[in-house]
C-alpha cells in the first residue's frame, strides 16, 4: 500500500505557488512516505527531509552551490520530538496501518501524531526550493556565471530579500523586513527595495503611533509588517 504526507500551512490562494525557498506561498505539499531521507529535530520543531521532491529533474549549478533537497518543518510540544520523529518511522515501516496517509493540517488544526502542534500556519513551514544554497555560508546563491560574485553577478536584480519574482515581474514597491529600520526598540521608518526606489520608502518618523521592534517571536504585528508588495501604481 503506497503511503504519503499531506502538509497543509494555509487553504489554497491565488497567492499559492508549487516551490518556494521560505516556506511563504507553499500552503499545500504532498509527498510519498517512502520519499523519506531523513529526520532531526530542534526544540519544538521536527524538520522531516525527502529525497527527490523537488521541482527540478536537472541542475546546472555553480562551483560551491547545492540545491537543498525538499524539507518540512513540524511544530510540537517541547521533549515530544523523538516520539513524534519514532511515530514517523513506525508509520513509513509497518505494514499494518490504519490510515496509508498522515496529515499535519494546521488549518483544521488537525494531525496524525497527537504531539504534533498544528495550531497556526508558523508551525507548519514546507520548502521546495528553487533556488541554489552557497555550501559554506548556507545563504541563497546569488551568483550567475563562474566566478560571478553577488556584487558583480548578471540578472540578481530580481531577488529580493530572498526571493526570487523572476525577469520583468519585480515589483515597484516591497516593504519587506529587512528594510525596517528602529529607534528606541520601536520602528520609525521602512525602506523600499522594489523597483520604485526611494520615492516609496516610509522616511524615518513618519511612521504613526507605536509599533515595538521584535524579531525574536513571530505576532500578528511582526506578521503584518512582514512584506508588502505592490506591482502596479
Amino acid at each position: 500500500m503506497k503511503k504519503f504526507f499531506l502538509f497543509k500551512r494555509k487553504d489554497v490562494s491565488a497567492s499559492s505557488s508549487s516551490v518556494s525557498d521560505n516556506g511563504e506561498g507553499l500552503d499545500i505539499l504532498a509527498v510519498a512516505a517512502d520519499s523519506l531521507a531523513f529526520m532531526t529535530a530542534s526544540l519544538g520543531r521536527v524538520h522531516i527531509v525527502f529525497n527527490d521532491a523537488t521541482i527540478y529533474e536537472e541542475n546546472s549549478l555553480l562551483e560551491g552551490e547545492s540545491l537543498k533537497k525538499t524539507s518540512v518543518s513540524v511544530a510540537c510540544d517541547e521533549g515530544k520530538e523523538a516520539s513524534v520523529i519514532e511515530s514517523i518511522m513506525k508509520f513509513v515501516s509497518s505494514e499494518k496501518t490504519t490510515t496509508n496517509i498522515m496529515r499535519f493540517d494546521a488549518v483544521d488544526g488537525k494531525a496524525t501524531i497527537g504531539a504534533a502542534k498544528v495550531n497556526s500556519f508558523t508551525d507548519v513551514v514546507s520548502e521546495v526550493k528553487q533556488l541554489p544554497t552557497v555550501r559554506t555560508t548556507q545563504e541563497i546563491s546569488k551568483k550567475t556565471f563562474i566566478g560571478g560574485t553577488a556584487g558583480t553577478a548578471l540578472g540578481t536584480g530580481t531577488i529580493i530579500a530572498d526571493i526570487d519574482f523572476g525577469e520583468g515581474n519585480k515589483p515597484v514597491i516591497d516593504l519587506n523586513e529587512a528594510g525596517l529600520s528602529e529607534s528606541g526598540g520601536n520602528v520609525n521608518g521602512w525602506t523600499n527595495n522594489g523597483s520604485g526606489g526611494s520615492t516609496y520608502n516610509i522616511a524615518s518618523g513618519k511612521v504613526t503611533g507605536t509599533i515595538p521592534l521584535d524579531t525574536s517571536t513571530v505576532d500578528l504585528t511582526t506578521v503584518c509588517l512582514r512584506r508588502l508588495r505592490i506591482w502596479g501604481l
